[in-house]
């Protein structure tokens, strides 16, 4: 039939209810259902308080999911700012190291910090042209022996008709 049904056992200590069944129909009532009655309307309204708290509880707790997903969201936000900021103040300071370097040397180093650090190279060459400005001389490695690098004559070369060319090469790009 599709109903549900609760067995609900009335117990000598609900004559107890007696006094307050007489108080709420005004009088001695002599009808013995009133206490089951009584009771049944407490079981029911209890169930009806119970199942309303456990919408409520399940309301509450979709919400609790959401503010969770949404503050998962907002600290991976947080972060990633974090981040980019730390990269800016790295930036920053090499850019001032580059900018205040009084010598060759640290201002190489300067060079090395920024790529190194900045765009997140493991490997870096620096080359100068040569005083008869025909090849270009390692002037700086990082990551990359320097017995492996050796003069590169203008024009030759990846490397040598990039420069010569007045165009920029990145090794691994297109």
């Amino acid at each position: 039939v599709g109903t549900e049904h609760t067995e609900f056992v009335v117990e000598p200590k609900a004559l107890d209810l007696v006094d307050r069944l007489v108080f709420h129909h005004d009088g001695p009532f002599g009808d013995s259902s009133a206490v089951p009655t009584y009771l049944l309307s407490e079981l029911t309204r209890a169930r009806e308080a119970l199942e309303h708290r456990e919408q409520e509880d399940r309301r509450l707790r979709d919400r609790l999911a959401d503010i969770e997903a949404e503050n998962r969201r907002v600290c991976d936000e947080f972060v990633a700012v974090q981040e980019q900021n730390a990269e800016l103040v790295g930036l920053y300071a090499a850019i001032e190291r580059l900018h205040g370097a009084p010598t060759r040397t640290e201002l190489l180093m300067a060079i090395q910090e920024i790529v190194v650090n900045v765009v997140g190279s493991e490997e870096l060459a620096l080359f100068e042209l040569t005083p008869d400005g025909r090849r270009l001389a390692p002037a700086h490695a990082f990551g990359i022996a320097a017995n492996h690098l050796g003069e590169i004559a203008l024009g030759s070369g990846t490397v040598g008709r990039a420069t010569a060319e007045g165009r920029r090469y990145v090794a691994g790009e297109g």
